[in-house]
């Protein structure tokens, strides 16, 4: 059985201080008491509480994440980059899943908060209005959110401006009949992807069906819902394209099932396809978002408002260059014959 901080001074016969000094390596202690104290809470099995410590100094050395969705290569690689980045400074990580459930992730926030984190990073579920910002708290949201809300901190890519070149790339392929497959339009990301493509679509003077537009979730059936509700619609799309990843592979996957073939028969256009493993052999056309450098980003923002390098008060977003990566699945229909 250990004891405590003050059971060793009282031992020792010295001040609370002292210890505290020979413990935390700081201060000036001579080199026999040093010697004592080290050597007497080796003996009777001393560890420090690192819980009072964090209470006391404000500085827990922990970090917290909360992702939707860890089978989701993005987030796979996103948390990769986070920990990478906390334990080369020094700082470790608590990582919470919420499975895309908007109460658990609620409830990991008070979790956090629990655990006195020097910071939250959040690849939020929901509206994040609904959460309660604290004074001094350092949250920092990956998801982009809506200019007028500034409520966390952000480090995100120009979602808008990504999905309008994606859909301007599809065009520019000979496409006019593009289906649309969004993720929930009550979230910021969403909506903002949503936007870009309706506005290009009206510049390119390209009308959109309603039979073409298809809202759901950010998982995979929200892609094989869509598939089958344009597979029984009056017309085909050439194209179609998925708000994220998870909902393309969906799509194709029930494409797939009925003898539909990616690009020949219709064509598919995502973003962050940075690592399909088992889910689809495709070389996805997609928006790839910078994910080392989004985690890297993050975890520097929330030690630099830490430091008081930046006002904790300062809302501060950060954003990153995307990359359009060409692939195999958008066909070309201004080609007068297959190659």
């Amino acid at each position: 059985m250990s004891i405590t901080l003050k059971e060793l001074a009282e031992k020792l016969n010295v001040s609370i201080s002292t210890v505290s000094k020979v413990m935390n390596g700081k201060g000036t202690v001579s080199d026999a008491t040093r010697k004592l104290i080290t050597e007497t809470a080796l003996k009777l099995n001393y560890t420090p509480n690192e819980n009072a410590r964090s209470l006391r100094t404000q500085n827990s050395k922990t970090i917290g994440l909360i992702i939707p969705d860890i089978i989701n290569p993005f987030y796979a690689y996103l948390v990769k980059s986070i920990e990478e980045k906390c334990q080369a400074e020094g700082y470790s990580v608590i990582l919470c899943n919420c499975n895309y459930n908007l109460q658990r992730e609620y409830d990991y926030f008070d979790l956090l908060r629990a655990k006195n984190v020097n910071g939250i990073i959040c690849a939020a579920v929901g509206n994040m209005k609904n959460i309660e910002i604290k004074s001094k708290e350092i949250l920092v949201n990956i998801n982009e959110q809506f200019p007028e809300d500034k409520l966390f901190d952000c480090v995100s890519i120009n979602n808008w401006d990504a999905m309008y070149s994606l859909t301007q790339y599809v065009i520019n392929m000979g496409h006019k009949d593009i289906a649309y497959v969004s993720g929930p339009l009550v979230n910021s990301t969403p909506r903002l992807r949503s936007d870009g493509f309706f506005k290009c679509m009206q510049e390119n003077d390209i009308p959109v069906s309603g039979e073409f537009v298809y809202e759901g979730n950010y998982e995979i059936e929200t892609g094989r819902s869509a598939a089958k509700k344009l597979l029984l619609g009056k017309k085909l799309p050439t194209a179609v394209i998925c708000h994220n990843n998870v909902i393309a592979y969906g799509f194709c996957s029930a494409l797939n099932e009925v003898g539909y073939d990616v690009p020949k028969d219709i064509s598919v256009a995502t973003f962050d396809t940075l690592d399909t493993g088992n889910m689809s052999k495709l070389k996805f056309t997609c928006i790839l978002q910078p994910v080392e450098q989004l985690g890297h980003k993050c975890v520097e923002l929330i030690l630099k408002k830490m430091n008081k390098e930046i006002p904790r008060s300062q809302y501060t977003k950060i954003e990153l260059p995307y990359e359009l990566v060409f692939g195999s699945t958008i066909r070309n229909l201004n080609r007068t014959s297959e190659e």
